[in-house]
């Protein structure tokens, strides 16, 4: 009997019914993208929306692994990425989960990479992400518009550069969990998603 003992969850969920509504949020704006732009448009309608879905996969994901506690989003931040501009390998160690939803993606505009958790020890084949020879270390997910993933913090992820001169725009989230045996995560501050 053979047994895959270490399940990793990742999430790809289509939510193209918020598109609209969250890119013309963003539109109204009418500035950068920036961190105080962030927090102000997360209060609108459709990014309120939008957070309520993060939340909802976010619980789907953690379900299929045994969590039944209630995850909530933690805070949320906006990437505008144009001209050769790709995320580097990175991870989010003190959340249990991060999600992404993409807004606009231009083709060749770089793909997701989600790492193999094994990677690093002799049971991963090593892949190229940017020719995709070799083995396969590296998931690739190829974004759309209304495209929402959600996987765990700890995992690598990285993007692949953005080849276009038109802009990636996306906004990210990471998780916490609501245990109300707890009080460090009992109260979600008013103003947060």
């Amino acid at each position: 009997m053979i047994h895959l003992l270490f399940p990793t969850p990742v999430g790809v969920f289509d939510h193209s019914e918020l598109l609209d509504q969250c890119l013309e949020e963003w539109t109204n704006l009418s500035t950068p993208a920036t961190t105080d732009n962030a927090w102000r448009l997360v209060n609108t309608p459709g990014f309120k929306l939008l957070a309520s879905c993060f939340e909802s996969r976010a619980n789907e994901v953690m379900t299929t692994v045994g969590r039944s506690e209630t995850f909530r989003v933690k805070r949320g931040w906006l990437q505008a990425q144009s001209g050769n501009f790709a995320v580097t390998p990175h991870t989010h160690p003190w959340d249990l989960l991060v999600a992404i939803y993409y807004l606009k993606v231009p083709p060749g505009s770089g793909d997701l990479l989600i790492q193999d958790p094994a990677a690093g020890s002799m049971w991963c084949a090593y892949e190229d992400p940017q020719t995709g020879s070799g083995g396969n270390v590296f998931k690739r997910i190829s974004p759309y518009p209304g495209m929402m993933v959600v996987h765990p913090g700890h995992i690598v992820h990285s993007t692949l550069p953005n080849n276009t001169n038109e802009e990636r725009l996306c906004f990210a989230t990471d998780f916490t969990s609501f245990n109300p045996n707890y009080n460090d995560y009992s109260i979600r501050p008013e103003g947060l998603l």
